[in-house]
């Protein structure tokens, strides 16, 4: 993190915790009462949801490499991935490659005895299990199911890819030894600010919105500017990669929240901005937002969020099964309104621009946090 960057939000924090705030001695590039938030329509336009195109093309070729060993140690892959990813890349990736893919049990029936068999796993070509978090339930009769697929991976001679996020992975590690089964899991190259900002530019140029600057609210620099050596030309994305802990989907939320416009530069609706081209318009990107956790039944909170990172998403009953306690219904309201969560038609999950402050709030408060 900068130091500029660290020192602007511990002045912050303390400014809030005694309800009083210091004044910069340099005026910002824009006034904060002059911006205002950009419709979710909008917003679609300018900053689409990514692809994660380098990401898909890192795997192919990591995948293809380990194929074509002529002796590999083991024919599995492990693939462990941060949390709040809700492209689905290892899916996608196997949909475009033509690859068997094997679906997940329905999560109501995880804590059910009575089990269908597994499908048969033996086959040609690679199997591909996108999402091993699917697979289990954190209850005392939510791992058999589990421990079944484990078995029966252990058996089989074919090249399988296994995806699982990282908090997900450090509880089965912990309570099903799944790391004596598995190979040793590997995960991208974390996104450091050259790497973000090759990423954006990428992403900004396939929606042809190559004339649209984006500049600090602060200073008016803009952010995508490099100098006469292709260096950046300033420390945004420096700030972005160490808040987004170089998690490409975390850092694309945080830019699309920070993104603001000035007043009357661009219409709410979406038709209108898009006829428009958003030809030389500028969007302003403001101080990243900190996420503060309500102030009653703290431990509460930070179990339903664990619990929401190892498992991805549950609904409510769900999430009842794997807390030790009751009363998990009049918090999910609350950790909405803090914009810790979301819920999608009946089911939960995190924010993935929340995610930096709650793995920050768990680590803090002694939980076990994901390892990667």
């Amino acid at each position: 993190m900068p130091t500029q960057e660290t020192v602007r939000r511990l002045i912050d924090r303390f400014s809030h915790t005694i309800a009083s705030r210091f004044r910069k001695a340099d005026e910002p590039a824009v006034a904060k009462d002059k911006l205002h938030r950009i419709t979710r329509s909008v917003l679609d336009s300018v900053v689409s949801p990514p692809s994660c195109g380098p990401l898909a093309r890192e795997l192919e070729k990591t995948v293809a490499a380990h194929v074509s060993s002529p002796n590999p140690l083991t024919r599995s892959m492990l693939i462990v991935l941060p949390p709040c990813e809700q492209g689905g890349v290892i899916r996608r990736w196997a949909e475009e490659k033509g690859h068997q893919i094997l679906q997940p049990p329905v999560r109501s029936e995880l804590i059910d005895s009575r089990h269908e068999p597994l499908p048969a796993l033996n086959g040609d070509g690679t199997l591909v299990i996108p999402q091993l978090d699917r697979w289990f339930l954190r209850h005392h009769n939510g791992l058999d199911r589990l421990r079944q697929l484990l078995a029966a991976l252990d058996r089989i001679d074919r090249p399988c890819v296994i995806g699982c996020n990282s908090w997900a992975w450090r509880y089965l590690v912990a309570a099903t030894d799944a790391d004596l089964i598995l190979p040793p899991g590997m995960t991208f190259q974390a996104f450091d600010a050259d790497r973000l900002h090759c990423w954006f530019a990428e992403l900004v140029g396939e929606d042809g919105l190559q004339s649209l600057r984006f500049r600090r609210s602060d200073s008016g620099k803009d952010v995508m500017a490099v100098d006469e050596h292709g260096k950046l030309d300033n420390d945004y994305f420096q700030t972005l990669a160490a808040t987004s802990l170089g998690i490409p989907w975390v850092a694309w939320h945080l830019w699309r929240r920070s993104l603001r416009a000035e007043n009357g530069d661009l219409q709410a609706d979406r038709d209108k901005a898009i006829d428009q081209q958003l030809s030389e318009q500028t969007l302003w990107i403001a101080a990243l937002e900190e996420f503060r956790l309500p102030g009653s039944s703290r431990q509460s909170a930070l179990l339903v969020l664990q619990s929401l990172l190892i498992h991805g998403e549950l609904s409510e009953s769900e999430l009842a099964m794997t807390m030790p306690m009751q009363g998990v219904a009049a918090m999910l309201p609350a950790l909405r309104a803090a914009g810790f969560i979301d819920r999608l038609d009946d089911v939960y999950q995190c924010h993935t621009a929340a995610y930096p402050s709650i793995r920050g709030a768990l680590s803090a408060a002694g939980f076990a946090v994901d390892r990667l």
